[in-house]
């Protein structure tokens, strides 16, 4: 047995309104979605209408674009590759929704894009929205490039002031130290901060005890008084034990070059003590005798 189903029984009836079936057809016209006055527009129109090369464009777009590239034309062959984006439109060309300036008009428009002076990014975005021809955004970087306004006014990275060693007040009171590999041997470089004099001195080992011993370049450090300072670089080899023993023997130093300016002191004053001491004398006979 055979079942009809249930829409073959539910048919339309065809009537003279539903037979005849309107296509509906949207219109967009490009120019009028144009960011652009209808001054502007009527000289883009004249200006397009006047240069070869929009006129050539026309005519390809119109007859149809070649299979192979050299079969176009050398003066639109420029826009080979984005054919399929090209349209024309009351007698402007289009590459998608931006409309293409004539050569004509190309550095009057990059001065108006430019009119506000707000930087490069800002007027490759501006001009992306609604303008186009090949080269523009490198044209429009040279163009902003040698702007007196922009290069005037550009936002530029502050330097930091260069602060600068005080000058110490005589020889060996402050020296830089940094270790160098030379040759797979190390090298002590002591530097003097007052007259930039420097000396190497050869090293068994890199550990601190040992640049500690080396450190006293022969004496001269040892002499100084409490302004001195010890500056290690780059204390390769060495972990927080050894840096704790380098702490501890400069404060060390610190300690004796103190106690050496103390004793220095209590000579001197002892010194000035017995010599007015002794002037008093020699006045008091002088008085006498006189």
């Amino acid at each position: 047995m055979y079942l009809a189903d249930t829409l073959s029984r539910a048919y339309l009836k065809e009537t003279s309104d539903t037979s005849n079936t309107t296509d509906k057809i949207e219109s967009i016209n490009m120019i009028d979605e144009l960011p652009i006055s209808e001054e502007r527009i009527s000289e883009l129109t004249e200006h397009t209408t006047k240069d070869q090369q929009m006129q050539e464009l026309k005519e390809v777009i119109q007859e149809g674009w070649p299979s192979n590239k050299w079969n176009v034309p050398s003066t639109v062959s420029i826009y080979f590759d984005i054919r399929d984006e090209l349209t024309l439109q009351n007698g402007l060309l289009f590459k998608g929704e931006r409309v293409i300036i004539p050569k004509s008009l190309r550095t009057d428009m990059i001065k108006n894009i430019h009119s506000s002076h707000i930087g490069i990014e800002g007027c490759l975005r501006r001009a992306n929205i609604s303008l186009y021809w090949p080269g523009m955004n490198a044209e429009v970087k040279y163009f902003i490039q040698r702007c007196e306004t922009c290069l005037t006014f550009e936002r530029k990275q502050h330097q930091e002031t260069l602060i600068s060693h005080e000058i110490p007040n005589h020889p060996w009171s402050k020296v830089g130290i940094d270790l160098m590999t030379f040759q797979s041997k190390n090298y002590l470089v002591t530097v003097d901060y007052y007259s930039n004099y420097w000396e190497v001195d050869y090293l068994e080992d890199t550990l601190v005890l040992t640049v500690i011993r080396d450190s006293n370049h022969k004496g001269k450090i040892e002499i100084d008084t409490q302004y001195t300072y010890i500056i290690m670089a780059s204390p390769s080899n060495t972990d927080m034990k050894d840096l704790k023993t380098l702490i501890l023997a400069v404060d060390s130093k610190v300690n004796k070059f103190n106690e050496k300016l103390d004793t220095i002191k209590n000579k001197f004053s002892n010194l000035v003590q017995e010599v007015k001491q002794h002037v008093t004398q020699v006045k008091l006979e002088f008085s006498k005798t006189g």
